[in-house]
């Protein structure tokens, strides 16, 4: 799986290209760790190319957004598709992810 990956000031913004399924759990799981470990604390994921993210892809989501919380950071999802924002309405995911509707206003809820 293809994940773009640039920085706006300080916001580390992250652009998977496809659905988060299987292998693409992998990826997006080790990008993240990277980003961590490197110690961005500000990080925003673009889910516009995402027509769909699979439970261990959201499961990945909740547990890095949860270990950016412990160092004072956060992670916040970025224009959703509708199937996305679906799933993450059902599971009430979207109480413990802060969800936005482009990159610019998740980007601007840091400041």
């Amino acid at each position: 799986m293809k994940i773009r990956q640039y920085k706006q000031g300080v916001v580390t913004v992250l652009e998977p290209e496809e659905p988060i399924l299987d292998a693409g759990v992998a990826a997006m799981e080790r990008v993240l760790d990277e980003c961590i470990e490197a110690g961005d604390q500000k990080i925003v994921v673009d889910m516009g190319k995402v027509a769909f993210v699979e439970s261990a892809g959201l499961e990945t989501l909740v547990t890095r957004a949860a270990r950016l919380t412990e160092r004072g950071g956060a992670l916040k999802i970025a224009n959703p598709s509708e199937i996305c924002r679906e799933v993450l309405r059902v599971t009430r995911l979207g109480r413990v992810l802060e969800v936005y509707e482009s990159t610019g206003e998740a980007r601007k809820s840091f400041l």
